[in-house]
């Protein structure tokens, strides 16, 4: 378990889990959980990855039955890992390349291009991809990465980031630093 996100979740009786849920869902701030039981879902699923209740209300979606996480969720739990780590290898405005490591050796790279974007049809002009290419590129080449090079930082959890799944690409909840 990721102790530096975890902030003694295993602690949360699911009465705790259960009000915190409803607390959340009456906050209007987490439009994403319209209920108390789809706010427990993300919390008791942030649990399972270690997290923190807030923070699987922010980076933790669910969309069609499936969990999207957030691209520096993603990121932030390869690199907290005791296994993994990942490099930027490439940042552009067209093309994101990001090296997987394993046991302090490169095992893989993810790359993720415009034009796979526009091939997806996912890309939409005046869209986050216009607005934000490397933070867009940066969040698809993440997770196609960590879905093939270390997929049990997910703890077998399928990895999506956000608008995977629905193909909604908005603007990124969170602005990814990638220098």
């Amino acid at each position: 378990m990721n102790t530096e996100l975890a902030r003694n979740v295993d602690d949360l009786s699911l009465d705790d889990v259960r009000n915190m849920g409803e607390i959340f869902v009456k906050s209007g701030f987490f439009k994403d959980a319209r209920n108390a039981s789809q706010a427990i879902v993300k919390i008791l699923l942030g649990r399972e990855l270690g997290l923190s209740p807030v923070i699987a209300m922010t980076s933790i979606h669910i969309v069609e039955g499936k969990p999207e996480l957030s691209a520096n969720l993603l990121a932030s739990l390869v690199k907290q890992s005791a296994r993994y780590d990942y490099r930027v290898r490439e940042t552009s405005n067209t093309a994101c390349t990001i090296d997987f490591i394993q046991d302090g050796e490169v095992v893989g790279e993810s790359t993720f291009l415009i034009d796979d974007a526009k091939r997806a049809r996912i890309y939409r002009e005046g869209g986050a991809w216009t607005r934000y290419p490397k933070a867009m590129l940066f969040a698809r080449a993440m997770s196609q990465g960590v879905r093939a090079h270390c997929p049990d930082v997910g703890t077998g959890c399928p990895v999506y980031t956000e608008g995977e799944i629905s193909g909604d690409d908005g603007p990124p909840k969170a602005k990814a630093t990638v220098t």
